[in-house]
């Protein structure tokens, strides 16, 4: 946790006060190891989630049936919209509702007036989950019953790089390698509608949508890190104890746990969110004459800061914390 550093010098009848915050350390030395990771697992999940679709090809070339049923097929994607994360070997946990506090990201996140409120985001994945089943569908019948295919796998590639994004976006936090990461996924959408699109051209113009609001997340998943001070780098920093690592225990399981609580590493957060963000440490002098009492803020969410305009009221309330003013008194000593 950054220290506050209070120090006094009283002489004669004048208190001076300076408070500075030590910050974590800047390095910004690429953690390579990560981002073999985000490539490994992501190769991995593509790997199960193939192998799996070719083993339902074999289980049907083995019976009485040509093909699967389209709905059987529909409702095979939207399971895999739902869940592919069962096949990722990261740890894919998501954000506690009650931490998001009814927005698109974090309260601690600073998000552009234009972002979506929270509650529209699950309507919108529902309607693109409902969509890439019936696309999938439809390109499986043209394709002649064979879920192993081009098309189809250009899906699974699709939702595999966008899992190994949700880790790094909802887990790790790292608003620069998302910003990066989230230009993977839209480029693996795009890759999916043309393909869809040559097979059949329903199915590409059904699919659409989900590139539409994949590159308006792509927009705002870049606003969010370049207004967010300071500016976080575009790779993994070594050392920033943020790293997400393999999660065997995770794969098959339906439902993983909704909370980043469960990171094999504790998450470094900021507590200053708004004061001289630019600067790599924030510290005040002030002189008091005596005899005068100063308040000052201790939460770092005041707009009068360094002096306390009961922010922290507001703070203490949200989040259940004590936190509280630093008050000051100069007195004039006795002759």
């Amino acid at each position: 946790i950054p220290r506050i550093s209070p120090s006094y010098r009283k002489s004669g009848s004048e208190t001076s006060l300076k408070t500075s915050v030590t910050s974590f350390s800047t390095s910004t030395t690429p953690d390579f190891t990560q981002m073999l990771t985000y490539g490994v697992a992501t190769g991995v999940q593509f790997g199960i989630l193939s192998g799996a679709l070719h083993s339902i090809d074999l289980v049907v070339a083995k019976s009485s049936l040509t093909k699967l049923p389209l709905p059987v097929v529909a409702l095979l994607f939207v399971f895999l919209s739902l869940r592919s994360r069962i096949a990722s070997p990261l740890d894919n946990s998501r954000p506690k509702k009650k931490e998001l506090k009814g927005k698109a990201t974090p309260p601690d996140i600073k998000r552009p007036s234009w972002t979506p409120p929270g509650i529209a985001f699950p309507f919108i994945w529902l309607t693109i989950t409902a969509l890439r089943g019936i696309s999938s569908a439809l390109v499986y019948d043209t394709v002649g019953g064979k879920l192993l295919s081009p098309p189809l796998l250009a899906m699974i590639l699709h939702l595999s790089i966008g899992d190994t994004w949700n880790t790094i976006t909802n887990l790790e936090r790292r608003l620069g390698v998302s910003a990066i990461g989230v230009l993977a996924v839209w480029a693996s959408v795009m890759n999916a509608i043309v393909r869809y699109y040559r097979v059949i051209p329903l199915a590409g113009k059904i699919l659409a949508p989900s590139g539409v609001w994949i590159s308006i997340a792509t927009v705002l998943t870049m606003t969010i890190w370049r207004i967010n001070k300071p500016v976080q780098p575009i790779w993994p920093v070594k050392g920033d104890g943020k790293s997400a690592k393999f999660k065997l225990s995770n794969l098959g399981q339906l439902r993983q746990p909704d909370s980043v609580e469960d990171s094999s590493e504790p998450t470094v957060e900021r507590i200053n969110e708004k004061v001289d963000l630019d600067s790599p440490k924030v510290a005040t002098m002030e002189k008091l004459q005596a005899p005068s009492k100063k308040v000052y803020c201790r939460c770092w969410k005041s707009d009068t800061f360094p002096l306390c305009d009961g922010a922290h009221m507001k703070h203490n309330e949200a989040t259940g914390d004590n936190v509280g003013p630093l008050i000051v008194t100069a007195k004039k000593e006795d002759k």
